[in-house]
């Protein structure tokens, strides 16, 4: 009922990445936050495609990426909620490659790699224990009383599941999904919600979702403007000239790389963009070229001519594309 999306923390980080110069003292830290999103993401994938590998002769619904916030505005972002006639499952999924133990006396999760080298985690039973106990509490206020069970799967198969002390949550390899499936439907045999429900408890659900966007805490005056040239690995500025984004460095001609440079404005500066502030951006003098190529997206705007300004949709090279704008020149 909810299919899962790219994290939009991804998108940001790649694109602090191409402006942010590489001697930057903070480049190496969005660098690790960018493969650990991306890790983490990969994980999640991995156990919807084995949640596709099989059929269940049950009624059910399965909400991928689910964001919900507590009452008290504090964020439960579920990785996977099963739901069924007769229980609840609540999935926290992890891509965490090497011999993986959790100690519930001192609430760690330890992650030993294959270099020896030993380093600590956020616990994910901890993890997976709160959204468990905020699904309860939702529940009831949809006046239903259901039973919750909780997992962590490890998606890598380079991980290795060692010592676990967690009693009230599964803790297993991706491949285990069915197995642990099956056990649940055999412990848990009496349905205590019907189909349709189950379905508007879905929607109800879904309607909920609150995806916050990651603000990085970042001085954008750092950050490289400009339409980058990506065969000189963004480390090139293009300029425009009679019609078309040129690279003078490497010769690359490319006459949409500035949607990917308006698509970072978004992401980093602001979704909505002035003729001035989009040819101080781009580096273009002329105003009337700047309006000209504005206008050409087919975007939507506010405002008279002097303070008008335009909204920058997400995924903006796919709505060009569709629009099938005029050659800018």
């Amino acid at each position: 009922m909810l299919e899962r999306k790219e994290p939009s923390t991804i998108a940001v980080l790649e694109a602090i990445l191409r402006r942010l110069p590489k001697e930057d003292v903070n480049y190496g830290y969005y660098e690790d936050k960018l493969a650990r999103e991306r890790s983490g993401y990969y994980g999640e994938l991995r156990v919807d495609r084995e949640w596709e590998d099989f059929t269940l002769g049950i009624p059910y619904i399965l909400l991928n990426g689910l964001h919900l916030e507590n009452d008290a505005g504090f964020s439960h972002q579920i990785d996977s909620f099963f739901l069924c006639p007769y229980f609840v499952f609540v999935i926290e999924a992890k891509n965490i490659a090497g011999r993986i133990e959790i100690d519930e006396e001192t609430n760690q999760c330890i992650r030993t790699r294959n270099d020896g080298i030993v380093e600590g985690f956020t616990n994910p039973v901890d993890q997976v224990r709160r959204h468990g106990r905020f699904v309860k509490g939702m529940l009831q206020k949809f006046d239903m009383r259901l039973p919750i069970e909780c997992a962590v799967i490890f998606a890598n198969s380079n991980s290795v599941i060692g010592k676990i002390n967690a009693r009230d949550v599964l803790v297993f390899q991706v491949t285990g999904l069915r197995y642990k499936l099956d056990n649940l439907l055999r412990k848990h045999r009496q349905p205590l919600i019907v189909e349709d429900q189950i379905y508007q408890l879905g929607k109800d659900l879904k309607s909920l979702q609150t995806v916050r966007k990651w603000e990085p805490k970042i001085n954008r005056a750092k950050l490289r403007k400009g339409v980058l040239c990506k065969a000189c690995m963004y480390r090139m500025p293009m300029q425009y000239k009679h019609g078309k984004w040129v690279c003078f460095r490497c010769g690359n001609i490319d006459n949409l790389a500035f949607l990917e440079a308006l698509n970072d404005y978004r992401l980093l500066w602001n979704e909505w963009i002035s003729n001035c502030e989009f040819r101080e951006f781009m580096g273009i003098s002329s105003k009337d070229t700047a309006s000209r190529i504005l206008r050409s997206l087919g975007i939507e705007s506010v405002g008279t001519y002097k303070d008008r300004k335009y909204l920058i949709p997400e995924k903006i090279k796919v709505r060009v594309f569709t629009n099938k704008p005029r050659v800018f020149s």
